[in-house]
C-alpha cells in the first residue's frame, strides 16, 4: 500500500520536464533495489510538494508502494515510518 497524505491537485499542470526527470531518476534504477529516493530541492514556495505529490499520483503504481515520510523533525523519524507502514 501507499501513504500520500495530500490530496491530487486537479489544477497541477506544467512541470513536465521536471516529472519526467524524476520519472528517469526513480524508474531508472535496477528492478532489485529495496529502497530508492530522491530529494526536491530550492527555494520555499516553488512547488516542490505540489511536484512530488503529482508524481506520486501519476507514478506511484509502477512501485510497490509510495510512502510520505515528514523527516523534518528527527525525533519523529520511528513514528513516520510506524505511520507508512499502515
Amino acid at each position: 500500500g501507499s501513504y500520500i497524505p495530500f490530496p491530487r491537485n486537479a489544477l497541477f499542470t506544467g512541470r513536465v520536464k521536471e516529472l519526467e526527470g524524476l520519472a528517469d531518476s526513480l524508474l531508472g534504477k535496477k528492478p532489485s533495489a529495496t529502497l530508492i529516493s530522491q530529494a526536491i530541492i530550492g527555494m520555499g514556495g516553488i512547488g516542490k510538494t505540489q511536484l512530488a505529490v503529482e508524481f506520486a499520483y501519476r507514478y506511484g503504481y509502477r512501485f510497490k508502494g509510495a510512502h510520505w515520510l515528514d523527516l523534518r523533525n528527527p525525533l519523529e523519524i520511528d513514528e513516520e515510518i510506524a505511520k507508512n507502514g499502515s
